[in-house]
């Protein structure tokens, strides 16, 4: 795990296919090389952003574990910075 602040412009950089970063409850994942089931367009609807309601619209908050424990995701602590 990689302990690290990203700031909401730093998250709002990485919207491509090859670079996706998304917000989950807090947690930046790098979504990058991710299979989503629904496909890639999903996440890249929700890229570079908070995609916390999406997510818990579609999801049970204990999905999200499925993340964590993921070899490919990496996660860093989110923070706002007005």
């Amino acid at each position: 795990m990689k302990n690290k602040s990203v700031s909401k412009s730093e998250l709002a950089k990485h919207t491509s296919a090859d670079d996706l970063w998304i917000c989950i409850l807090g947690v930046v994942y790098d979504l990058s090389h991710f299979d989503h089931p629904g496909g890639k367009e999903i996440l890249l609807s929700v890229s570079g952003r908070d995609a916390t309601s999406t997510f818990l619209n579609f999801h049970n908050k204990n999905t999200v574990k499925l993340l964590q424990t993921s070899q490919v995701i990496f996660f860093f602590f989110f923070f706002f910075f007005f």
